[in-house]
């Protein structure tokens, strides 16, 4: 199958299974109530996200025995990324404490770096050869700080889903160039957008800690699996997510530096500032598209294609993107609080 074929039909049948699932969670009341902190009104249907969730991992594992996903991809997606969806589910469904999500998010981190290993020692531009160990390390709170920052960035409709989407979709294209394994970040590709169709109707839906706590492991996973086989330095990864993982650690770090505790709900990231100052959910949504596609894509090409200027291009991306984070007031009190 080619890499449209598999988009196109990962498409229709999640976004035909999705709507089923809307219709069952509105009748066992599975809502999420808006309050002070919420950029929403009404009660909408949560836990949207497990559709893709489930047929991600079955697409991984039905992939893997065909020979068309690489199978320690399909094993780390399965084991990983499902605990995080049934951790995530569980959470939607009555709040679990942050310590338990915390050794939940640890436990999948653990599962993907061990399954990666061993990890490459040296990244693209720089002349340092890291220890394995450090790499293990750093990729390890990686994975676990990917898994929240998508959790925390799932605040408005169509933000999380979207960035996915173009993730998912740029990993599989340079993996169907590089001969890699391109089947399943183009069936999340898929996946994702036909969640989407939901996420931004009038009848909407929303992702829920299970679908954003998937997207957060699978994104890096994808990013991490190219980044092993040599097809993606990891500073491309790190490019074309910036949109979402700069907003959300200028907020984190801003708001732990006046005290406050990070995990806590708030509706002070950039992107809710500009929802506050008058943008609906799918102007800012769509700024954010815009945003990675025009200018972060490009630049994580342009990182592939010269590799010693890739650690460059990624620091210039993130001091820009952090300029602008601050700017918009990520991490600073909503006006009017």
């Amino acid at each position: 199958m080619t890499l449209a074929t598999i988009v196109v039909v990962a498409f229709a049948i999640s976004a035909i299974t999705t709507g089923l699932w809307r219709n069952a969670l509105v009748r066992h009341s599975v809502l999420d109530h808006a309050n002070e902190r919420s950029s929403h009104t009404g009660s909408i249907p949560r836990a949207g996200g497990v559709v893709f969730c489930v047929l991600a991992v079955a697409v991984a594992v039905i992939g893997a025995s065909a020979g068309l996903v690489d199978t320690r991809f399909a094993i780390v997606l399965a084991i990983g990324g499902g605990l995080t969806a049934i951790v995530g589910f569980i959470d939607d469904v009555r709040p679990l404490p942050p310590l338990v999500r915390l050794l939940a998010h640890a436990a999948a981190a653990a599962v993907l770096v061990i399954g990666l290993s061993p990890l490459p020692e040296s990244l693209a531009g720089v002349d340092v050869v890291i220890p394995a160990v450090l790499l293990q390390m750093l990729l390890g709170v990686a994975v676990i700080w990917s898994i929240n920052l998508w959790n925390f960035m799932d605040g408005i409709d169509g933000l999380a889903a979207s960035q996915a989407s173009v993730v998912f979709a740029t990993t599989a294209g340079v993996a169907a160039v590089s001969g890699g394994p391109m089947a399943l970040p183009a069936a999340m590709t898929g996946l994702v957008l036909g969640f989407l169709v939901w996420n931004v109707s009038t009848r909407r839906l929303f992702m829920g800690d299970a679908g954003s706590g998937f997207l957060g492991f699978a994104v890096l996973l994808t990013i991490a699996v190219l980044w092993d086989r040599g097809d993606l330095p990891i500073w491309s990864g790190v490019i074309v997510t910036a949109t979402m993982w700069v907003d959300a650690t200028v907020t984190v770090v801003r708001r732990t530096l006046r005290g406050l505790r990070p995990w806590e709900a708030h509706r002070s990231h950039a992107y809710q500032h500009l929802v506050r100052r008058g943008w609906t959910h799918r102007r800012v949504s769509g700024g954010y598209l815009l945003l990675q596609i025009g200018v972060m894509c490009p630049m994580a090409i342009a990182a592939i294609a010269w590799p010693c200027s890739a650690p460059w291009l990624a620091g210039l991306v993130t001091v820009v993107m952090v300029v602008v984070a601050a700017w918009l007031g990520a991490g600073s009190e909503p006006e009017g609080r």
